[in-house]
């Protein structure tokens, strides 16, 4: 939440960007890139690696704003500078439609950035798409590639993680703290809490139990 705080943001998808996205960063270099490529649904085409993360701001505020439908500025709500890419990420409160992402934001969120690096710069970039997506294709433009992403994928990436982590390390502890976070909004791993079920028998004589059980 520091971050939201900073940046004077207190909206509620804001204040789930900076809830979740800020311990993530916590994570070596290499644990975050995998958790958030795994996370996406045709990645791919999207680089395995992405080396150190050298520079990371939340809404980063880009006015030059040529080519783009917005007039005075463009913001999205995070951007990764890796090592071998950049990466920016586009964040709606809830995976349901009512919260759709826009395929002309994507385009102007690029452009922005695009408009603001000086000569020379010519690493990758890529957008992540997360939450409020109507469709799992990727989406190329001349200028990067939006992949996309939901919030139950990224909490099903996180705790697959910290399954692989043994449960004394700092790393456990962030994505464990994570795992909590996503259940301020009610979501929950319930492929993990499935699995955990006894397997109970159905025989023909299953719909009698039940009729005489309903009488009672």
């Amino acid at each position: 939440m520091i971050h939201a705080r900073i940046k004077h943001k207190s909206g509620a998808e804001d204040e789930r960007t900076a809830l979740i996205f800020g311990p993530l960063l916590y994570l070596p270099a290499n644990t975050l890139w995998q958790i958030l490529r795994s996370s996406c649904f045709d990645n791919e085409s999207m680089p395995q690696k992405g080396g150190e993360l050298l520079h990371y701001e939340f809404w980063p505020n880009y006015n030059k704003t040529e080519h783009t439908s917005n007039e005075s500025y463009v913001e999205p709500d995070l951007l990764l500078e890796f090592e071998y890419f950049n990466l920016l990420v586009e964040i709606k409160r809830k995976d349901v439609q009512s919260y759709r992402q826009y395929e002309g934001q994507w385009k102007n969120e690029i452009q922005a950035f695009v408009n603001g690096q000086t000569h020379g710069e010519n690493k990758p970039l890529l957008l992540i798409a997360l939450g409020g997506n109507t469709s799992p294709e990727a989406f190329h433009t001349p200028l990067g590639r939006v992949y996309k992403s939901s919030w139950n994928s990224l909490l099903n990436q996180i705790c697959i993680r910290q399954e692989q982590e043994k449960p004394y390390t700092p790393a456990y502890r962030i994505l464990h703290d994570l795992e909590s976070a996503f259940g301020l909004y009610h979501e929950f791993r319930i492929r993990k809490w499935l699995e955990q079920i006894s397997p109970y028998g159905i025989t023909n004589n299953t719909s009698d139990t039940i009729r005489t059980i309903w009488k009672r």
